[in-house]
């Protein structure tokens, strides 16, 4: 049976994300939708000391970047007592300081044992399926230089993405009604957008054999899910690019963001303790970088209809297929939520029994 990639989020892939394409820039003089942004300068995490790099986190911690994507139904989100924004801001965070840690992993001199860039060390051992030892006296070879610094890459582009008006957050499934449109006779999900007569085509939804009883975020599984969206305007349509984070069904033991340094508390913590909607939406931006690429991706070794979700099969899949880890959604994920606690050694991954 041959490796394949489950497209759950991939319909095309889509670059609306320059205001000459974006319709919703566009529309009313590029005055639509705007939103402020509070706090830039992300740039100043960018150093090759885990440590500089935590003092200027905090330096700044107060300062927070408003979601910029347009938003449906997020007003009253609630995730462990984290807003809409600051699961948005916590998510950009991740995308940074990852590859912060990259920075300081690809510069080190020397590796030492049971030093914090040990830890970060295990992390990108985890998942991303590098083969070194620690030693005082050399750093990484050039193969695993090369493969962070394509990992790295990914987290850039998915942190470019964040600060700019190209997309559209839908954070419930109540904000979506069912009903036929001009091009959809079967029936389609789709969203009026605030303040406006415009309104967002879910596409994946187009013609559902289910209809109505098929509202997205209510099968009590879907934590989010990246898709092809029509933006429909005075009659003129766009493919636009949306992310569901359906906030209301994640569970009530994860985290709505992470802060740069938390502690996990006790000895040898496991990163599925440490799941938050933060990294959520950053998976989901992932997939936005690359909709035909970026992919959740499967093994032969996982269950039947299983992806590599969580911290035992991402680390299955870097360990048996790196290339393909690299383009799995999840494996960033979790790498990032691992790295915003550099000082935490996080228990060792198992090897998960096949078919699971």
């Amino acid at each position: 049976m041959p490796r394949m990639a489950v497209n759950t989020a991939s319909y095309g892939y889509l670059n609306y994300w320059s205001s000459d394409k974006n319709p919703m820039v566009a529309a009313k003089g590029g005055q639509l939708f705007s939103q402020t942004l509070v706090c830039s300068a992300r740039l100043a995490m960018r150093t090759i000391n885990l440590f500089k790099s935590l003092l200027g986190f905090l330096a700044f911690g107060q300062c927070r970047a408003a979601v910029s994507w347009t938003t449906i139904g997020c007003d009253n989100v609630n995730v462990d007592g984290a807003s809409i924004d600051a699961i948005w801001d916590s998510a950009v965070a991740m995308a940074s300081n990852a590859q912060s840690t990259i920075d300081t992993l690809v510069n080190a001199k020397a590796i030492m044992p049971k030093s914090t860039t040990s830890r970060v060390a295990d992390n990108a051992k985890y998942m991303w399926g590098l083969k070194f030892g620690f030693s005082k006296v050399s750093g990484l070879d050039s193969a695993s230089k090369d493969r962070l610094s394509q990992v790295s890459s990914v987290y850039a582009q998915a942190e470019a993405l964040m600060p700019k008006n190209s997309g559209f957050l839908i954070c419930s499934g109540e904000s979506l009604t069912w009903g036929v449109t001009d091009d959809f006779m079967t029936g389609v999900w789709h969203a009026k957008i605030p303040g406006t007569d415009d309104s967002l085509v879910l596409l994946f939804s187009a013609g559902h054999p289910q209809g109505a009883a098929s509202r997205p975020c209510t099968d009590g599984e879907t934590m989010g899910r990246t898709f092809r969206g029509q933006y429909v305007s005075n009659g003129k349509t766009e493919e636009v690019v949306g992310i569901l984070l359906c906030t209301n069904q994640i569970s009530n033991d994860w985290k709505g963001a992470l802060s740069l340094g938390y502690s996990p508390g006790g000895s040898d913590p496991n990163p599925n303790d440490y799941k938050s909607a933060a990294g959520t939406a950053l998976h989901e931006m992932i997939h936005a970088v690359d909709m035909n690429k970026y992919l959740d991706q499967t093994s032969p070794h996982f269950g039947e209809g299983k992806v590599a979700y969580g911290f035992n099969r991402c680390y299955y899949l870097a360990m048996t297929e790196p290339k393909i880890a690299l383009m799995n959604p999840d494996n960033y994920r979790v790498f990032a939520e691992m790295c915003m606690s550099p000082a935490t050694r996080w228990v060792a991954p198992k090897v998960i029994d096949k078919g699971t």
